[in-house]
């Protein structure tokens, strides 16, 4: 929400600008296009209440429009009745006080957006259950459900986590389609796949979801039965068969031939401190496996310096070809230590 905008003194027909003015609207989603609305809400009270018991009042009107006038100097918060979110102002018509919000002259403009009281949360699950870590989830109004996969979200995927929790807020009443989308480099050459809730293939098998305010809704979305989940793990070490504690990480891309280099990258994995990683990956998906280590503040055993410091950014295993199928079992990754090196200490 945008902070308070402080003015200088200004006459209206002869008489002080209100000490204290603003405006109020309602953002929303267009329920026909992707334009967000921004409308004038009426009849908003607003409360200004100051640190001496002061307390003062107004009205929005059909504009959204509200102003109060007869405000000593002093600091108050102001903010929209039934609302938490609130403005810290300071008035102080000398100019005396040393403060970012001060009002230096006589008047502060201090408007609010206030978003519809609704949500929509749950989990996103495969068919056989196991919670979705990356995938994007969509709200789509019933009136444009027929809108296409947007393309720039190929390569990158929303982090749902360990339990596939997701959460969209503010949206505008109406009715809607709830989708999940994921993306992975099938073997069937679809990059894409959209699940439609509660488990529909298409929007004309989808539940229409009734979104009102106030309303909290739960709900969990299942994938399609051909979307299914799994885990790669694994150990990374250093060719001495130590482990990488360290900087350690493995990223997943588009099979195509060209052993990884310049693709879509689907996932990434960070190393702890025994080396270990996990990536969730699809079934039926192919992709290059990819590991390296970051020589940022990593210290080898006997080296005078800092890789880094010799422009060495990173050391990089050889790629790992994957057809991901459900009997995977654990890789163990080798990270080749520089010549003379040896691997640096835990």
């Amino acid at each position: 929400m945008r902070g308070p905008v402080i003015t200088s003194a200004l006459c209206w027909r002869g008489e002080p600008e209100p000490r204290i003015y603003g405006a109020v609207a309602r953002i929303g989603n267009d329920l026909r296009s992707e334009s967000v609305l921004v409308e004038p809400m009426e009849g908003i009270k607003i409360l200004i209440e100051g640190e001496q018991n002061q307390r003062f009042e107004a009205l929005t009107d059909k504009q959204g429009f509200y102003s109060v006038t007869k405000i000593p100097d002093g600091k108050y918060k102001v903010r929209p009745d039934g609302h938490v979110r609130e403005e810290e102002i300071i008035l102080d018509s000398q100019g005396s006080i040393n403060y970012e919000r001060v009002q230096r002259d006589r008047s502060a403009y201090v408007s609010f957006n206030i978003r519809w009281n609704n949500s929509i949360s749950g989990r996103v699950l495969d068919a056989e259950g196991r919670p979705v870590e990356r995938a994007v989830v969509r709200l789509l109004p019933v009136e444009r459900s027929s809108d296409k996969m947007n393309p720039t979200y190929e390569g990158i995927a929303d982090h749902l986590g360990k339990d596939g929790k997701y959460e969209i807020h503010g949206k505008t009443p109406g009715r809607y389609l709830l989708a999940v989308e994921v993306y992975a480099p099938f073997v069937s050459g679809a990059k894409t796949a959209r699940t439609y809730y509660p488990q529909a293939s298409n929007p004309e098998k989808a539940e229409v979801i009734v979104l009102g305010e106030p309303d909290e809704l739960k709900l969990e979305i299942r994938l399609l039965p051909e979307q299914v989940t799994r885990h790669i793990e694994g150990v990374m070490v250093w060719s001495d068969g130590s482990p990488v504690t360290k900087n350690g990480w493995v990223f997943l891309e588009k099979l195509d031939g060209s052993e990884g280099r310049n693709n879509v990258r689907y996932d990434l994995g960070i190393v702890d401190r025994q080396g270990r990683f996990s990536v969730q990956v699809f079934e039926n998906a192919e992709y290059w496996l990819n590991a390296e280590v970051g020589t940022l503040g990593v210290k080898f055993g006997n080296l005078s310096g800092a890789l880094w410091d010799k422009a060495v950014r990173e050391i990089k295993a050889q790629p790992i070809k994957l057809k991901v199928s459900r009997d995977m079992q654990p890789l163990r990754i080798i990270i080749p230590l520089p010549e003379g090196l040896t691997a640096p200490k835990q």
